[in-house]
C-alpha cells in the first residue's frame, strides 16, 4: 500500500459487476467489483518523507490510437491523448499533478468525415462523460482522476510506474480502489514522461494544464480513389506560475496523429500508439523549411521559443498576444524564434491559466 496513512480502514460493499461506459476504451474501462465483501482491513504503514517545494515541472503525454475501428455501424477514428502536468520537488517527489485526457472520436462513414464542431476533454465533460451510473464507487471520471492526482502526491515517477496492477492495468491496491477503479497505464506513462521532460522551475507556486483539440489540415473526405483521413491535433500547454500568477516556466507540445482509411472504407493499417511533435524532434523535419524564411529552427525549437517568450507574463498578457490572420505571431521578439502558427498554442495556454492548481 502507499505510505500515506498510519492506519487504513476499508469497507467494500457487496459488488456490482461493472461494464465500461462512455467510450469502452482502455482509459474509461473500470474494474469489476468483487462480489466478496471485504470488511475492516487495518494495515500499518510508514509515514512518507516530507515533500519539498516545487523545483521542477514536466509535461508528459501518452497517445493511444488503438480504439479506431470499422464495424457494421461504419468507421470511427479515435485518439486518446492522456496528459500529465507535474510539479516535482528537488528529490523528484510529486508536489502537484494535473491529469486529463482528450478522447476525440470522429465518425467516418462511406468516406465522409463527420467532424464535430468542438472537442472537450474528459475533465471538461465532467458529469456529461457519464461514468458515474456504472461506477461501483459512485464516482465520475473526473472525480476518480482527482483522487489519483492526490494519491500520487509524495510519490516519485518510478513509484507511480511501479504501482501494483493486474494484467489489464487495473490497480490492485485496496486503498487505490476506494477512489479509482480505472485502468491506470496511460496515467502512469504520462507521469513518467513528465519526469523525463522536467525543466527548472524554482519559484513556481502553482501549475496549470490546458488541452485544445482541433482537426488538422490533413483531414479529408475520400476522393479520386483515395480514402478518407482524420488528423487529430491536441495542442497541450503546461504553465508553472509564481505567487503573483506570472509564468516562471512553460512547456508546450502537440500530439498530431493521422488515422487513414482505404478507398473501400477500411482502416489503412493497424493503429496503436501515437506520438507528439516534441518527441519526434528533428524527425519532424521542419528545419529545412524554416531555413527558407530565415530562422532555421526545428518545430521543437520554435515551441521552446514560444515557452521562453511566456516567462514573466500573466493570463492577461498571454490573452493579449497579437496574431495575424494566419494565426502567427506579430511581435518581433517572438517571430525571431517562432514563425509557426501559434493560435492553438495560445488557446491551450489560456486554458492552462483557467485550470491552475
Amino acid at each position: 500500500m502507499k505510505n500515506k496513512y498510519s492506519t487504513f480502514l476499508l469497507a467494500l460493499v457487496t459488488g456490482l459487476s461493472l461494464t465500461a461506459c462512455a467510450g469502452n476504451d482502455d482509459e474509461s474501462a473500470e474494474k469489476p467489483v468483487d462480489n466478496e465483501k471485504v470488511e475492516d482491513v487495518a494495515t500499518d504503514v510508514e509515514t512518507p518523507e516530507e515533500i519539498g517545494d516545487i523545483s521542477q515541472i514536466g509535461l508528459g503525454v501518452s497517445v493511444n490510437l488503438g480504439s479506431s475501428k470499422v464495424d457494421d455501424n461504419g468507421g470511427n477514428a479515435q485518439s486518446d491523448t492522456t496528459v500529465a502536468g507535474v510539479a516535482f520537488d528537488a528529490d523528484g517527489r510529486i508536489v502537484k499533478v494535473i491529469i486529463d485526457t482528450a478522447q476525440s472520436k470522429v465518425p467516418v462513414n462511406e468516406g465522409v468525415v463527420d467532424a464535430p464542431e468542438t472537442f472537450k476533454t474528459k475533465k471538461e465533460l465532467g458529469p456529461e462523460y457519464n461514468m458515474k451510473p456504472a461506477s461501483g464507487i459512485d464516482k465520475e471520471w473526473d472525480e476518480q482522476i482527482e483522487f489519483l492526482e492526490e494519491y500520487f502526491v509524495g510519490m516519485t515517477a518510478d513509484e507511480v510506474m511501479n504501482m501494483a496492477v493486474d494484467d489489464d492495468t487495473y490497480p490492485t491496491d485496496a486503498d487505490v480502489l476506494t477512489g479509482a477503479t480505472l485502468k491506470i497505464s496511460s496515467y502512469q506513462k504520462a507521469v513518467a514522461n513528465a519526469w523525463e521532460n522536467v525543466v527548472a522551475a524554482d519559484g513556481v507556486e502553482s501549475i496549470g494544464l490546458g488541452i485544445h483539440t482541433d482537426l488538422g489540415h490533413s483531414t479529408k473526405d475520400a476522393a479520386d480513389e483515395e480514402g478518407a483521413a482524420v488528423q487529430f491535433e491536441d495542442n497541450i500547454a503546461l504553465v508553472g506560475l509564481d505567487v503573483d500568477g506570472n509564468v516562471v516556466a512553460s512547456q508546450t507540445d502537440t500530439a498530431q496523429n493521422v488515422i487513414s482509411f482505404t478507398s473501400d472504407n477500411q482502416l489503412d493499417g493497424e493503429y496503436a500508439e501515437g506520438t507528439t511533435k516534441k518527441t519526434l524532434g528533428s524527425e519532424y523535419g521542419m528545419k529545412t523549411t524554416s531555413e527558407n524564411i530565415g530562422i532555421g529552427k526545428e518545430w521543437d525549437e520554435q515551441a521552446q521559443a514560444y515557452d521562453e517568450y511566456l516567462v514573466g507574463k500573466d493570463a492577461n498578457a498571454v490573452s493579449a498576444i497579437e496574431l495575424d490572420e494566419d494565426g502567427k505571431a506579430t511581435d518581433t521578439d517572438l517571430v525571431t524564434g517562432a514563425t509557426i502558427t501559434i493560435d492553438r498554442f495560445k488557446a491551450a495556454t489560456i486554458k492552462a491559466f483557467d485550470n491552475v492548481k
